[in-house]
């Protein structure tokens, strides 16, 4: 299934880019699917919303604000439930294509976090 990297400009800033993933065939990034499966979460969900202005617009993408290794052999996290297990999976997939595309120079990131690609970026997972 091939997929692309969309820049969320309504989080996006000065700071940094944020993206999500538009999968083939959807009208919804995987981070509008994740608003929508958790909407009885609204106080959760905005905090997350404001937390993903303030990167774009204030401090960045710091190292600090995500787990390294989360889920990995001997930590239980997303293995304990089959669904997050199978959206982890999705992401792992989605993150290795992206990775390739970038050790291959088809898809290159910029200073200020603007994706640049060539005509053979090809994304899928």
């Amino acid at each position: 299934m091939k997929f692309d990297i969309v820049d969320l400009n309504e989080f996006s800033g000065q700071a940094a880019k944020i993206y999500s993933i538009l999968l083939e065939d959807d009208s919804l990034t995987l981070l509008d699917h994740f608003f929508e499966d958790n909407n009885e979460y609204y106080l959760e969900l905005k905090e997350i919303a404001a937390k993903l202005i303030t990167m774009g617009k204030h401090t960045g993408c710091r190292p600090q604000f995500f787990k390294e290794y989360e889920g990995a052999p001997g930590i239980a996290a997303y293995q304990d439930y089959p669904p997050l297990e199978a959206k982890a999976a999705e992401m792992k997939k989605i993150a290795a294509s992206i990775n390739k595309a970038i050790k291959e120079k088809d898809l290159m990131i910029q200073n200020d976090g603007t994706l640049i690609n060539t005509d053979y970026l090809d994304l899928e997972i």
